[in-house]
């Protein structure tokens, strides 16, 4: 019996499709027949748009509106698409199935914060972007929107926003297990930092990138428990290191207690041995009795003898691997 192209089993032309963008896709195999046409709707399982070229009005002209299977959709990424009319377009984003919402390059303004309501019911992940535009009044309705998502479990998103110093409610509680935290450009001041990680109680694995890490004068408060968190992986890359080590250590004890992997990378060099100073480890080391893997990504200014940071980095190697500590300590690029 002869056969065609057209009639290809359904999981051949899926794997096919996978391999092509939606736009190629659509452009290519539309049209061809009923049957082609309602395998490569039902495909299209993730949509994204990018800028707003002649690609994106095509998407949204000619496919998004002839979706049957809505359910099947589970991601959406909009990127750079501010000049694309989200209001007059609002009823090609309604998904009810979608899991993964990316927001890349945009102004936050209320048809955005509309299309994260109307994925409520299932989004388990959230990224928004480090370059997106937003206001003081937008950035606490879009902080208080994230935390209200009922099964959101990571989340990506501009440091300033995540410390933003709004009033959230006592009640609040979101089920985030996994944040990340990104702001080269930012100050992490740990006192705005606890508002939100207040709310995030199922909290395990914190991610922060800023520009300097600010205590508040915690330390010298002797509040730090006020601070505690139940995290286990904690990552922290600051550009710019202005603190005692000591000091940083101390703080982390009391913030997060039952750290397991912890991973530090300073870009700013340091001017003397401090941060691989043997007591300062061993008192750190002993006060997190959960403590399995440490990762340093550290530099050390011209003036600091390289024998004198070689001696220093070996010993402490050495009292990682007498805790049972697997480690990585090397300069940060």
């Amino acid at each position: 019996m002869s056969t065609t192209i057209e009639h290809l089993p359904v999981e051949i032309w899926f794997q096919t499709f996978a391999y092509l963008k939606t736009f190629d896709r659509f452009k290519t195999f539309s049209n061809l027949n009923k049957r082609l046409d309602d395998i490569l709707l039902a495909s299209q399982t993730k949509i994204s748009l990018k800028n707003h070229d002649d690609e994106a009005y095509y998407l949204l002209r000619h496919v998004l509106p002839k979706l049957t299977h809505r359910q099947y959709v589970t991601g959406l990424r909009l990127e750079n698409t501010n000049k694309i009319d989200l209001e007059y377009y609002a009823g090609l984003f309604d998904f009810p199935q979608i899991d993964t919402l990316i927001l890349h390059r945009l102004d936050v303004n209320k048809e955005l914060l509309n299309i994260i309501r109307n994925s409520l019911t299932h989004l388990r992940y959230l990224n928004i972007s480090t370059k997106m535009s937003i206001n003081y009044k937008m950035t606490s309705v879009l902080l208080q929107l994230v935390l209200t998502l009922p099964h959101l479990q990571m989340c990506s998103m501009q440091l300033s926003i995540a410390t933003h110093s709004c009033q959230l409610s006592n009640e609040l509680r979101s089920p985030i297990q996994s944040l990340r935290l990104l702001g080269k450009k930012n100050i992490c001041f740990v006192r705005r930092l606890g508002n939100i990680l207040s709310h995030l109680p199922n909290l395990h694995s914190l991610n922060i990138t800023a520009k300097q890490l600010s205590l508040d004068s915690a330390v010298d408060e002797q509040n730090i428990s006020s601070y505690r968190t139940e995290i286990s992986n904690l990552t922290l890359y600051i550009c710019e290191f202005t603190m005692p080590f000591a000091q940083l250590t101390e703080f982390l004890s009391g913030f997060a207690p039952n750290l397991t992997d912890f991973k530090l990378t300073i870009i700013s060099s340091f001017p003397d041995t401090s941060c691989l100073d043997y007591h300062t480890w061993s008192v750190f080391i002993k006060s997190l009795s959960k403590l399995k893997a440490v990762t340093l990504h550290l530099a050390h200014a011209n003036d600091v003898q390289e024998r004198r940071w070689k001696k220093c980095r070996v010993k402490l190697i050495d009292l990682m691997r007498e805790n049972l500590i697997q480690s990585e300590i090397r300069s940060a690029v």
